[in-house]
């Protein structure tokens, strides 16, 4: 029976450190998207990225937050 709380523990241990992890690069992403969103207003049309670029960072970057929700 301790030997099991032991692993059991250990486990939860990992999986905190794994979520710990993915929290610090999702906010290192979400950093970087902000940074580009940014760019993108400031940016004249000619160096803009276009519109599906921005719908693709869009949509990692809120499949990014759902991740981080369902790790709460």
């Amino acid at each position: 029976m301790q030997a099991q709380i032991a692993t059991l523990r250990s486990h939860r241990e990992a999986l905190q450190r794994q979520k710990d992890d993915i929290a610090m690069e999702f906010e290192a992403f979400k950093s970087k998207a902000r940074y580009v969103l940014e760019q993108q207003k400031t940016s004249p049309p000619a160096d803009s990225v276009s519109e599906s670029d921005y719908l693709q960072v869009k949509a990692q970057l809120e499949s990014e937050v759902q991740t981080n929700a369902s790790l709460r």
